[in-house]
């Protein structure tokens, strides 16, 4: 993984950056950033890792990513019409062990960052349409 440019694809790498730069751009906001729909979770870490390299000490920034793990459980007539592969019932359903081999990424990112006995990534997994409104119930601070 050291050398993961040589065998990653030019978008990829192009996401990446995006992705960098659009963190870098929030860095003056305080607070968590939300990603809903995590599907394989390469968004999710990437803002976990920029937070350990940009901000290592900032321990009040969580990561908090939200899926079902099982893709869409169900879609408005307004989702359909759209011309994407994806656009039904189970559409972005992820591997049978995504969130468990997410969880296995969480766990290695910790084990190497700072403040690592301070959580920093969370996952919730669900239809976002029960599980947000009950994570904000518990969680007021973060509206």
């Amino acid at each position: 993984l050291d050398a993961f440019t040589k065998y990653v694809s030019r978008q990829s790498i192009t996401k990446l950056l995006a992705r960098y730069e659009i963190f870098r751009q929030q860095l003056e906001v305080n607070g968590s950033i939300v990603e809903l729909g995590v599907h394989r979770g390469a968004s999710l870490m990437a803002w976990a890792q920029f937070s350990a390299i940009l901000e290592p000490v900032n321990y009040l920034r969580k990561i908090i990513g939200f899926d079902t793990f099982e893709g869409f459980p169900s879609l408005s007539e307004k989702d359909t019409t759209g011309t994407s592969e994806h656009l039904e019932v189970g559409g972005f359903k992820s591997e049978e062990n995504a969130m468990e081999d997410l969880e296995k990424a969480i766990q290695v990112y910790n084990s190497t960052r700072y403040l690592n006995h301070i959580s920093k990534v969370e996952l919730v997994k669900g239809d976002i349409s029960a599980t947000l409104p009950a994570y904000l119930e518990k969680n007021q601070h973060l509206v």
